[in-house]
């Protein structure tokens, strides 16, 4: 029998959510697009004839966030990011909806609610014109219709959601796989009364594939794929959980110490709803599908990357709803209940406040196109001309250039800009840091560590011819003397 609503159960939840929808509006517009989020740009605008084959190209994308992003508004920062607001504020109302559901606990809804309105990883990807706040909705939805069709409540309603839903997942990211690879696992403790399940559940799995299928299909047809993960670096075992405690509580590689109760709580959270769960993995399967969930897709892949890098935190955004779920899960298991409220109070006010100063000290910001454009802008002289790698940043910088006929006609390479009649010559890159786990605070780019790219071997033979450097969130600017280059 289903707990009756407490009576304030509906403002708090009201207030949660407002909270969450607070963390990710405010300053929404002052931040300047980073060169993700103008791919995003790029491929909204794009013809429709060529919108399809543009993407392919690309390689790393699948196209459902991308397709609702086309005929938004994309030439204000603010709006172009305002669909991610929107569904990471649904993500929140629907995980104490959901917690409300699997638990029967109104209680632990609330606080499930709180802990992703709180969680800057959430924050911050709610907060971006990039596919990853989509993917956290469509990977709970998925998740919940999973196990209400396991616990019984196989409804047609419940049939369509998980079939909508999964395909939804596979449409928007590629590390979707998870979620089948962690509903199958959960069928071999669950197979003796599970044997139709799991023939409707192939049957649906087929159907909700055919699109990622047809993707691939036209993927593999293309004679030039370029796939923009080249930058991805080979993860150390430390990966694994510096990416677990960033996605549970924030917590990045700058290894700020006001984390420390906060990840003690998130360890102690983990561990006691993992034990419990494989404990109770016969009687009670929802824990032990969070559990599934955060290994099928964290250990395949920390593996896979070790020959092809392909480890980045922000990827595993599917396995947040488990990480919540079976942290809190665990803390409301130590025995204590005013102890559990306690450790996810911790974590709460950790989010909140982490949250607030990379706001407050404009930290959050990847990468500052936008004062990079006007500092170049405000101090150009006739004959300058500019250098910019890798080509693709030619993007966010024109959106932010107010001139860009002049802009185009001064861009030169390496190989042309010797024979040029050019004076100074400003050179733009941006950090070269992967923020595999960094959610904020850009570092200063490092001159010694650009790659081998044709500019950046251009500016190490050239740094004497230095005249001026300037350095923004995730960009640097130099100013060079070109004619007394060699």
């Amino acid at each position: 029998m289903a707990r009756a609503c407490p009576r304030m159960y509906p403002l708090i939840a009201a207030l949660i959510v407002l909270t969450g929808f607070a963390l990710r509006v405010i300053s929404l517009g002052d931040d300047s697009l980073w060169s993700d989020e103008t791919f995003t740009v790029f491929f909204a605008e794009a013809p429709a004839g060529d919108f399809v084959d543009l993407l392919l190209t690309d390689g790393v994308h699948v196209p459902l966030y991308f397709s609702l992003m086309r005929g938004w508004p994309s030439d204000n920062d603010f709006m172009l990011r305002m669909p991610s607001v929107w569904i990471g504020v649904i993500s929140i109302a629907l995980l104490i909806t959901v917690t409300r559901r699997l638990y029967d606990d109104h209680r632990l809804a609330l606080w499930a609610g709180a802990l992703l309105a709180a969680n800057p990883f959430h924050i911050w990807y709610s907060r971006m014109a990039r596919p990853y706040a989509l993917f956290f909705l469509a990977a709970l939805l998925t998740s919940y219709f999973f196990l209400m069709l396991l616990r019984g409540s196989r409804t047609t309603a419940n049939w369509i959601g998980f079939g909508v839903s999964s395909t939804a997942a596979y449409m928007t990211h590629y590390f979707a796989a998870a979620l089948p690879l962690a509903q199958y696992a959960v069928f071999a403790f669950a197979l003796g009364s599970h044997h139709r399940l799991l023939r409707r559940w192939l049957l649906v799995q087929v159907i909700a594939l055919l699109p990622l299928a047809w993707w691939v299909y036209r993927l593999t047809q293309l004679e030039v794929i370029s796939f923009g993960i080249g930058w991805i670096q080979k993860p150390s075992i430390l990966d694994i959980p510096l990416t677990l405690a960033n996605i549970g509580t924030g917590f990045d590689d700058n290894y700020r110490l006001y984390f420390i109760p906060a990840l003690v709580a998130l360890v102690l959270g983990l561990l006691s709803g993992s034990v419990f769960a494989w404990r109770q993995r016969r009687q009670q399967l929802t824990g032990l599908y969070w559990v599934w969930l955060i290994v099928l897709a964290v250990v395949p892949v920390f593996l896979i990357s070790l020959s092809h890098p392909l480890f980045v935190g922000r990827y595993f955004i599917v396995i947040l709803p488990g990480v919540l779920l079976l942290m809190l899960h665990g803390w409301m298991q130590l025995g204590v209940q005013r102890g559990g409220a306690l450790l996810a109070g911790i974590v709460i006010l950790t989010g909140i406040t982490h949250s607030a100063l990379l706001l407050h000290r404009e930290e959050n910001e990847i990468q500052a196109w936008n004062d990079a454009a006007a500092y170049i802008e405000a101090e150009w002289q006739p004959g300058d001309a500019f250098m910019i790698e890798p080509a693709l940043s030619l993007l966010p910088l024109l959106r932010y250039w107010e001139d860009d006929a002049r802009l185009r006609e001064r861009y030169y390479d390496p190989d042309t800009v010797a024979a040029a009649e050019v004076m100074r010559l400003w050179t733009v890159f941006p950090n070269q840091e992967t923020m595999v786990h960094r959610l904020g605070d850009p570092k200063r780019a490092n001159l010694s560590d650009l790659g081998d790219t044709g500019l950046a071997q251009w500016i190490t033979t050239n740094q004497d011819r230095v005249l001026a450097r300037q350095d923004f969130n995730g960009v640097t600017v130099l100013l060079m003397d070109a004619q007394a280059a060699p």
